[in-house]
Formats: C-alpha cells, sequence, structure tokens
C-alpha cells in the first residue's frame, strides 16, 4: 500500500532497500486512546441506540472515532524512514498535511550508535538511533524497532558507500540482507516493511 510515495523521488540508480516505521510500543498510549474511544462507545451505545436523537449522537462519535483511528494509523504510516543504497531519508509526519524531510548520504556517515530510553522500548524493543556525519552533525532517528540490527544495517550500508562498491556487490549485500531478518518471529506486528 502506498509503495510508490517512498520511491518516487529516487535518484538515477538508487533503489530502496528498506522502509523503517516507529515501533507501535512507541505509540502505546494513542493506540490505548483509539481502543478506549471505541470502548466507551460500545459500553453508551446500549443507551444512545433506544432513540433517533441517542442513535444520531452514536453515529457522530462512532465517525469520529474512526477518523481518529485513521489519523493515527496514517501518522504512523507515514512517518517513516527510507534508507535507499545511497541515502538515508528521514520523514518527520507531524500532522496529516504538514511533514518534514530530512536526508542524508551514505558515504558521509562516520558512525552509528543507538540508545534504549526507558522501560517500554525494553519491553518492546525499540530505540534512537544516533548517526554522526563527518561534517560535524548528526540525524536522530526515534522509536525504530530493533535497534541493533538497524543499527547493523545502516552501518554496512555506510561502509559499502563510502568503499564505492559495485552494483553487483551491493545487490549481493542487499539480497542477503532479506527482509526476513526484520519481521518478528513472534507475530507481532512489524516496525518496518519491504518496497518493491
Amino acid at each position: 500500500m502506498f509503495e510508490d510515495y517512498f520511491s518516487q523521488d529516487l535518484k538515477e540508480d538508487e533503489e530502496v532497500v528498506v522502509v523503517f516505521r516507529k515501533s507501535w510500543g512507541s505509540r502505546l498510549f494513542s493506540i490505548v486512546r483509539v481502543v478506549l474511544f471505541f470502548a466507551i462507545l460500545l459500553i453508551f451505545s446500549f443507551w444512545l441506540l433506544r432513540s433517533l436523537t441517542g442513535g444520531l449522537i452514536f453515529s457522530f462519535f462512532l465517525i469520529l472515532a474512526v477518523c481518529y483511528g485513521l489519523y493515527v494509523w496514517l501518522n504512523w504510516y507515514f512517518d517513516s524512514v527510507v534508507i535507499t543504497n545511497q541515502r538515508i531519508i528521514k520523514i518527520s509526519q507531524k500532522s496529516l498535511f504538514n511533514k518534514s524531510v530530512e536526508e542524508i548520504p551514505l558515504d558521509h556517515i562516520v558512525n552509528v550508535s543507538y540508545e534504549v530510553p526507558g522501560f517500554f522500548a525494553t519491553i518492546f524493543n525499540y530505540g534512537t538511533e544516533i548517526i554522526e556525519l563527518d561534517i560535524g552533525k548528526k540525524m536522530i532517528l526515534e522509536s525504530l524497532g530493533d535497534p541493533k540490527k538497524t543499527q547493523d544495517l545502516i552501518t554496512e550500508l555506510a561502509r559499502l558507500a563510502s568503499k564505492k562498491v559495485s552494483a553487483e556487490e551491493l545487490v549481493e549485500f542487499i539480497s542477503r540482507v532479506k527482509w526476513d531478518v526484520y519481521n518478528k518471529k513472534d507475530g507481532s506486528v512489524k516496525g518496518k516493511e519491504r518496497v518493491k
């Protein structure tokens, strides 16, 4: 879904390697709000659906709950980090119609570190990636799932980009990485998605 959205502004000979999204664990409070909204609506539905006015009030709040749930999902979906074979593109979706985009070339990365900030981050296995550039700036990627594997992937791609490897070597690396190392084996929600 929306695969072209993440590959529409690619340069020549640029391929999307992986798209990261913020972990659902970092959005836990938004998810709880959506579930509570629907639960409260369900509880009051027995009283509201007894009359026409109550039915209209129920319908209004049901539409409001669906719209809020969709808003939370769209903000999660489009708030992402796109890693290509040439650069890292951070898309910060601030609201439905407000976003900012930041990018860095892979060959300017000198160090990648991560931190796991707290209880929920430890439980849900997400963290903050800190990418240092050769010009002294940093890019912060917050709430990405499986921070160690993410760090390894970015480090390896940066090493390959600075080494100026051939296209065949890069394709071999991408096929070796495969997307299944980023899939959760326990059936939980994936934090990353392959883009074709």
